[in-house]
């Protein structure tokens, strides 16, 4: 960002002193960096609290905010598509006739202004067209420290291991059958598949739900140790796999 906003923005790869580093590796006096950069604006909405300069945080404030504008709009669409059972199309129509354009994205965060939203739309349907006589009821659904909100049933939730969301983190919920993804709301992958999605938020709870990766050795007992470490610290396991 010192040298050029472009370079901060569309950095891609990072060497110092001819070795490959991550773009987050702290320099020393004298070092030689070069920064290969790519064509697009790229989103580190994650890094905010580790960039050291003013300017930097700036910049990676203002690209997150326009991203997250864009990420809950497609969200907001996703999730009412994924409840009426609608193509996109129909909806962003529906949208539009309940003069919902600039608040939609706030559904994303607020379950009873969806709920809201979700009984406007209805009505403008059983208005146009007398054949729809789809029952719209919201049922919430508590798994851990996670509250999902849907009229499709779901029997669990699982954090994807490519974002690795942790609390407090915005989150988004990908239907998958009966079960729902969690990602960040800033994942890549997840934004790529935005197509049936519900409502999810944190809830206060005294217990947090994490998926935690171990490599233990392939000897007899380690598992069983392992379990027995986590059990004397007071940790629940929901599952293994």
């Amino acid at each position: 960002y010192a040298v050029h906003t472009d370079v901060g923005n569309k950095a891609i790869e990072a060497y110092v002193n001819k070795e490959k580093v991550s773009l987050l590796h702290q320099l020393k006096t004298g070092d030689i960096v070069r920064i290969e950069t790519g064509d697009e604006i790229i989103p580190r909405c994650s890094w905010i609290n580790v960039l050291k300069t003013s300017k930097a945080k700036y910049e990676q404030k203002r690209i997150c905010r326009a991203k997250e504008k864009e990420i809950n709009r497609k969200l907001a669409v996703a999730i009412l598509s994924t409840i009426f059972d609608l193509d996109t199309f129909k909806i962003r129509a529906l949208i539009k006739a309940n003069n919902l354009c600039e608040t939609i994205p706030k559904i994303v965060d607020d379950k009873n202004f969806l709920k809201e939203v979700v009984k406007k739309i209805y009505q403008t349907i059983k208005k146009r067209n007398i054949l729809y006589f789809k029952n719209i009821k919201l049922k919430e659904y508590i798994f851990g420290n996670i509250r999902v909100l849907s009229n499709k049933p779901v029997s669990d939730i699982r954090f994807h291991y490519c974002c690795h969301p942790k609390v407090g983190d915005k989150i988004l919920g990908l239907l998958d059958k009966k079960e729902v993804e969690i990602h960040h709301r800033f994942c890549n992958n997840a934004e790529k598949k935005i197509d049936k999605a519900v409502f999810v938020e944190w809830i206060r709870n005294t217990q947090n739900r994490y998926f935690l990766v171990v490599t233990l050795q392939n000897k007899k007992g380690e598992l069983a140790k392992f379990v027995s470490f986590l059990s004397k610290l007071g940790i629940f396991i929901h599952a293994i796999t």
